[in-house]
């Protein structure tokens, strides 16, 4: 009993690992043995659920009724065999076998439908689940009834179909016939004429004979099922089982990734029926392998990506099996000597690395030999070492196939996932680099626009970009935070040459070589730059006179005769034109006289206004005179202004305005 629980819970461990790794997948011919549907039944259950979990409230609840039946015929079922799950389907009643079909046809119906977004399901797809959910309950009520009144009690060879009413009735018979010979031979061992000598070990010998068969036919249920079928008392049926058939119950991982995935497992039984190791290939690929009888280790570590166009790689796709590959010599061959052919038509060889090759294997592998064949002497003939020893396996879903001589094949359907190859490290780049305007004068502003771009497929972090103007000043910088892998950001910078020359302008990405790049030879550029010595500026200055006010008139007794005479870089003019003019101290008189000159850089502005009183017939009286110099640095004065003359006699103070322009 002991061995049986074991076993039952080494099972159910089974059926839980395989519904927990999700690897499971049902083939054509799956349902062989009563383990197959469990398994079977453990996967839809595990579909339901993860459907229930986005499914609505209809669906749900029709998948929650399907789910509860589902587990409680299962549960029906394991109790029920126990450790006769090996049990093959077609070793039951036609009747029996055929429920037990229909609710394949119907589990497999389930999972179909769940492989769809059950968000979305069709209103088709929803009534078969409805069905689907009344028949596995009219299955499950039926096949629950033809198991109640049996018991399912394993042999060595074979398991047995006891009706529970007749078992009971032997067991309950065995118990009476027990105890009335335990009292009977009690009663005739206590009595005063016993029997004594070889009558008495003859009948302590039958007395233990009774107590043992009668207590086996109650404690030991394989010893019962043996006089049961051996009598045909309350024998209905006789299972039968595979025991040799192999059964797959688990393949980890079901994801191979291509340069990662290093080993795969098979789990299962019988996985070596009477020694026998399969074939196993990956998409028609034989993959080599260690083996146990319930645990198959795939060797992964040579597989690559196949080519999705034949014509993208030059490199045969092929495998080696054990017996190829004891043809091989695995050690590279030394570079080959040019050898000459006496004939001259084929040229000579390079030093290259080879690996020999078995001349008849290459030509079963169709492999193109390096050299033509009367050039080596013997049966080993050099090769291109990257064509052996790799397993190519297209990207997607491809079918694992266990290849047995005497038994049926096992499938399953693994995924070969490619990773795509590692990101690029970043790699930072001058794109454009203009300065604007291209040649310029001393003073005047130069613009440089700058692009970068992050080549790489990586972003760039924290890094500098500077621009020098020329080699010895002091580069204009900013920090750029961060450049995505692929982008491009333009930056602007301003410079005003002081000096006149020829310079090399120069531009520098990630000056401090904080970013770690795939290429760092492309950081920089440059550009040259002329700045001339500007012409000298020339201007058109204009002076207007338009009032003065008389401080003293220099005529003590009467109005002073006043006559104003402006000189502008020898320009004259004179106010009023003729005679004079009568004015009294404190007075503005308002006029206006204007000059208009042509100056160049470095050309002064003179301004020169004298004053005079004319007293006839006595001397004139001088009003006093003043002198402005404007140099073009400031601007020739630009602005309203004011002078007043000295004052000898009488003096004034000239108001005036001095417009540049150009």
């Amino acid at each position: 009993m002991a061995t049986t629980a074991l076993y039952r819970k080494g099972m159910i461990l089974m059926l839980l690992l395989s519904l927990l790794l999700g690897s499971y997948q049902p083939t054509g011919a799956f349902l062989q043995t009563l383990g197959d549907l469990l398994s079977l039944g453990a996967n839809t259950v595990r579909e339901i659920q993860e459907a229930i979990l986005l499914a609505g409230s209809e669906v749900s609840t029709i998948l929650n009724g399907i789910d509860g039946t589902i587990r409680d015929l299962m549960d029906e079922l394991e109790d029920k065999f126990q450790n006769n799950l090996n049990i093959t389907i077609d070793s039951l009643d036609n009747a029996t076998r055929n429920k037990f079909l229909e609710l394949q046809s119907l589990l497999l119906s389930v999972n179909d439908v769940l492989k769809d977004d059950v968000r979305f399901l069709s209103e088709q797809a929803k009534q078969l689940l409805r069905d689907a959910s009344v028949q596995v309950q009219r299955l499950s009520a039926e096949l629950k009834a033809d198991l109640a009144d049996v018991a399912i009690i394993g042999g060595e060879t074979g398991a047995f179909l006891i009706e529970r009413a007749t078992e009971n009735i032997v067991i309950i018979g065995s118990i009476v016939l027990l105890a009335i010979g335990i009292l009977l031979f009690v009663f005739l061992f206590l009595r005063q004429n016993k029997p004594s000598g070889a009558l008495a070990v003859l009948g302590v010998i039958l007395a233990l004979g009774y107590v043992a068969l009668f207590g086996a036919l109650i404690l030991v249920p394989s010893f019962r099922t043996f006089i049961m079928s051996s009598t045909g008392i309350g024998l209905r049926d006789r299972l039968n089982t595979v025991t040799l058939q192999p059964n797959m119950i688990a393949v980890v991982p079901d994801t191979i990734t291509v340069g990662e995935t290093t080993t795969l497992d098979i789990w299962g039984s019988s996985l070596l029926p009477n020694g026998e190791q399969p074939t196993i290939t990956i998409s028609d690929k034989t993959i080599p392998f260690t083996a146990a009888n319930d645990r198959i280790v795939l060797d992964l570590s040579d597989i690559r990506a196949a080519a999705a166009d034949a014509t993208a790689s030059a490199v045969p796709e092929f495998n080696l099996n054990p017996d190829f590959t004891r043809d091989l010599l695995t050690q590279p061959l030394a570079p080959i000597n040019p050898v000459t052919p006496p004939t001259g038509s084929i040229p000579p060889l390079v030093d290259q690395d080879f690996v020999l090759i078995n001349r008849d294997l290459a030509d079963q592998l169709g492999i193109d030999l390096l050299i033509p064949i009367d050039v080596i002497v013997g049966d080993l003939v050099p090769v291109d070492p990257t064509v052996l020893g790799s397993i190519p396996l297209p990207e997607g879903a491809a079918l694992l196939k266990l290849d047995y001589a005497n038994f049926t094949d096992l499938t399953s359907i693994v995924t070969v996932f490619v990773p795509p190859p590692p990101l690029s490290p970043p790699d930072l780049s001058v794109t454009s680099f203009t300065l604007t305007p291209s040649s310029a004068n001393t003073g005047d502003n130069v613009a440089a626009s700058i692009t970068i771009r992050n080549n790489g497929e990586q972003p760039a972090n924290n890094f500098i970009l500077s621009w020098k103007p020329t080699p010895t000043t002091v580069a204009r910088t900013t920090t750029v935070s961060s450049l995505a892998a692929g982008a491009s950001q333009t930056f602007s910078f301003n410079f005003a040459y002081p000096n006149a020359g020829t310079f090399t302008s120069v531009v520098e990405v990630d000056t401090l070589n904080s970013v770690a790049e795939s290429n760092e030879g492309n950081n920089s550029r440059t550009r040259s730059i002329t700045i001339a010595t500007p012409p000298p500026r020339t201007a058109t200055v204009t002076v207007t006179f338009h009032s003065a006010l008389i401080e003293d008139d220099a005529d003590p007794a009467a109005s002073g005769e006043v006559r104003l005479t402006f000189n502008v870089n020898g320009q004259i003019q004179r106010v009023p034109t003729s005679g004079e003019r009568d004015v009294n101290s404190g007075s503005t008189i308002t006029f206006t006289r204007t000059f208009t000159l042509t100056l160049t850089e470095g050309q002064n502005l003179v301004i020169n206004v004298s004053g005079i009183e004319t007293d006839w017939p006595d001397s004139d009286d001088s009003m006093g005179n003043f002198t402005a110099v404007f140099t073009s640095g400031q601007n020739w004065g630009a602005g309203a202004r004011s002078n007043r003359s000295s004052c000898p006699d009488g003096c004034f103070t000239m108001f005036y305005d001095i417009e540049v322009s150009g």
